[in-house]
């Protein structure tokens, strides 16, 4: 496929083009022939196009794609966060009832990079900081009013900053 353009005046003498595009096409018993298309591209200016309110309602659609993004990312946040949350539960859980060492931690980090490996997150650091979220915050209430609120790196700082659990509240509700 290969395209001709032809400069050429238009309506008014306002310049324009004319693009000819042309494929060639194999037909049944081996013969070709070529199809053309013609297009005309009027260069007249797009403003006189637009609608007179046009700015403002552009400027509201930004806004509410602005805000949907912004949704959108604070409901991923309380997701992620409510995930590490049960995970850390279910580590405490099975640390307390099995007697979980460092090294099932670990192993538990490999594991989940190896089945999620375009995620982030699962490292044996992350792991702890999980478990010690859990810790922090028992009630899971709370993590949907409080903790879901801050991203997760926001959290981590909190638990490592704040060592009882009026300092920690304290912070998340400055943050």
């Amino acid at each position: 496929r290969a395209s001709y353009h032809a400069g050429w005046p238009t309506l008014g003498g306002v310049p324009g083009r004319l693009t000819l595009d042309y494929a060639t096409v194999q037909q049944p018993g081996g013969q070709f022939q070529i199809k053309a298309f013609a297009e005309n591209h009027n260069r007249r200016s797009m403003t006189t196009l637009i609608p007179p309110d046009y700015a403002a309602w552009l400027a509201e659609l930004k806004a509410t794609i602005r805000t949907a993004r912004l949704k959108a990312g604070l409901a991923v946040n309380r997701e992620l966060v409510l995930l590490y949350w049960r995970i850390g539960q279910e580590i405490l859980e099975r640390q307390s009832a099995q007697g979980w060492g460092a090294k099932v931690i670990d192993q538990l980090a490999r594991d989940l990079r190896a089945e999620f490996p375009d995620m982030r997150g699962f490292s044996r650091t992350n792991l702890l900081y999980m478990r010690a979220f859990a810790s922090a915050w028992p009630e899971e209430a709370i993590v949907h009013q409080l903790g879901g609120q801050i991203p997760w790196r926001h959290n981590c700082v909190i638990i490592d900053q704040g060592k009882d659990r009026p300092t920690r509240e304290w912070y998340i509700r400055k943050t």
